[in-house]
């Protein structure tokens, strides 16, 4: 559908609910008046719409439907209607609450409370590569481990535990009113015991790669909520940082440097952030599941002690203002859109799905700020794709490279991971276990590939390894050179500083994560952030004590 295009009326009920590239303003679907549509996704649509009740009572709700280009797939239909099931049987304050199921014609549709605010993604733009300030982003985090411990917890109608888990747990659905109230939305891709929907085939990945979990990556139907944890870990780390945890100039590339553990070091991007919130990411993005947080409401924990301990109220009266001050003018604007067609579209108790009185009008929809093209590539489900079939792909272009994202300071490009025939160079260093930096971002230690710069661009890489000199080499368009043989030539001393460790590094198991900085090598204060005295077992319940989480830094 083209949302700018003007409604007009006269559509025969027959033609008006056949596809929902016919949705329009003006439209009736049941009780529900369409007013606007407001975002769209690679799975769903999202409108304003007026619930119509008796006596004249209206309320403003959210009405989600499938995409025309999903809607006669089965498969995305059940997990739809899952997403109906399992939102709806959670009744938790930060959790976006599902009023209604309804199928008009062809269109089967669910209608949502109204959260009148914006996604998180929308606030992480609203400042590229800006951090949000801390106690702002541990308030938000913190009241959405609340609504996704309340899933978690969610049990069925004999007591037994449903199992749940989001799977999808990323900046596009988690929603902050202008009121400043967190809400975690967006159940579709969720996993639960008992429901219809087919469970997920052993590598096929479903979700977001830049915030999913390892295990998830690797297509394990057995995760489990600490598989969310470390989505929300994720979140956090951009959150406070401005950046992403692992870098990609795609998803392929994300993903490789995900399972290879490439997670970079906040402290790298960012030199000021604290012990303690630096020791929280550690226990949620660590890669083995059991040296997590073991439940969200630990994490919550760890937050809010964060706040405590520095004597810090954060009220959402904060959080609104904060929202206000980036997204003020887009919020007045879609008020104002939704207020006109509320008025322009009166229901005058027609049938449902035909047009009612209104005059032809212009509406334009504001998107949750992601590239349709994102949107569809991160849904891997939409096209079926295996972890299998991605580490295919990027076997062609001679394993193991592992792409990077970062601007190079002297130009715009950006390497991308190595395509056949698209020309690759490759870094060979010595030591063999040296880290190889491309463009300011660390692609990993070892043999390197990545793509060719562009003409007029270059690649500005430098190789470090602990114990050694760091050398630098600048390759440009029309360097002649498709391999790189770098030597390192060792120190005199042993002493080294810190920005040679490798970002995989992590300290000895038998300490608290406490990761060191050439400016600081005092030993660090003990974290906030306590280890979970737990390991969930079956059905992630508590289970047998955990090691002492490594920090993945």
């Amino acid at each position: 559908m083209d949302v700018g295009q003007e409604t007009t009326g006269g559509a025969s009920p027959g033609a008006a609910l056949s596809a929902n590239d016919n949705l329009r303003p003006g439209q009736k679907l049941g009780r529900y008046v369409l007013l606007s549509p407001v975002a769209q996704g690679g799975m769903a649509r999202v409108w304003a719409a007026r619930q119509v009740g008796i006596r004249g009572f209206q309320k403003v709700v959210a009405i989600k439907t499938i995409t025309p280009a999903l809607a006669a797939d089965a498969e995305f239909e059940r997990m739809f209607l899952d997403e109906a099931r399992i939102a709806a049987a959670i009744h938790h304050p930060n959790v976006a609450e599902i009023l209604d199921l309804g199928e008009v014609g062809s269109v089967l549709f669910l209608a949502m409370e109204w959260v009148d605010g914006v996604s998180l993604l929308t606030l992480l733009k609203a400042r590229p590569r800006v951090p949000l300030p801390d106690p702002i982003a541990v308030r938000i985090i913190a009241d959405a481990c609340a609504g996704l411990h309340a899933a978690h917890e969610l049990r069925g109608e004999h007591g037994e535990a449903l199992g749940v888990v989001h799977r999808d747990v990323s900046p596009h659905n988690i929603l902050v009113s202008q009121d400043g109230n967190v809400k975690v939305a967006d159940f579709g891709v969720a996993k639960a015991m008992g429901l219809e929907h087919a469970p997920t085939v052993a590598g096929q990945l479903k979700g977001k790669v830049a915030y999913m979990s390892p295990e998830q990556a690797k297509g394990d139907v057995a995760v489990d909520r600490r598989s969310d944890i470390f989505s929300l870990g994720a979140v956090l780390y951009e959150c406070v940082t401005g950046q992403r945890a692992w870098a990609g100039a795609n998803d392929v590339a994300r993903l490789q440097n995900l399972l290879a553990g490439n997670i970079i070091p906040p402290r790298q991007v960012r030199t000021d952030l604290p012990q303690d919130l630096e020791n929280i990411l550690a226990y949620c993005l660590a890669v083995d599941p059991a040296r997590r947080f073991q439940t969200a409401d630990q994490l919550r924990v760890a937050l809010e002690q964060f706040l405590v301990t520095r004597k810090l109220v954060v009220s959402p009266t904060d959080v609104g203002a904060y929202v206000q001050s980036l997204c003020g003018r887009e919020l007045d604007d879609r008020r104002a859109r939704i207020r006109h067609a509320s008025a322009v579209f009166v229901d005058d108790g027609g049938v449902a799905g035909i047009p009612q009185s209104y005059s032809g009008v212009s509406v334009q929809a504001r998107g949750r700020g992601m590239r349709r093209s994102t949107a569809t590539a991160i849904t891997f489900v939409s096209g079926g794709i295996t972890v299998a079939g991605l580490l295919g792909i990027v076997a062609v272009g001679s394993l193991p490279p592992a792409a990077a994202t970062a601007v190079p300071a002297a130009s715009s490009a950006q390497p991308v991971a190595p395509v056949a025939g698209a020309g690759t160079v490759t870094v060979v260093p010595t030591p063999a276990d040296a880290l190889v930096e491309v463009n300011g971002v660390v692609l990993g230690p070892g043999r390197r590939s990545f793509s060719r710069p562009n003409p007029g661009e270059m690649h500005k890489v430098v190789v470090r390894a602990q114990g050694y000199e760091p050398a630098t080499i600048t390759i440009d368009h029309q360097s002649p050179n498709t391999q790189w043989t770098v030597e390192l030539t060792k120190l005199p001393s042993a002493d080294v500083s810190a920005s040679a460790a490798p970002a995989t590094s992590t300290p000895p198991a038998s300490r608290p994560p406490t990761p060191a900085t050439a400016e600081n090598k005092t030993p660090r204060p003990t974290p906030v952030a306590t280890p979970p005295a737990t390991t969930p077992g079956k059905g992630g319940r508590p289970g047998k004590p955990p090691a002492i989480p490594q920090n993945p830094f």
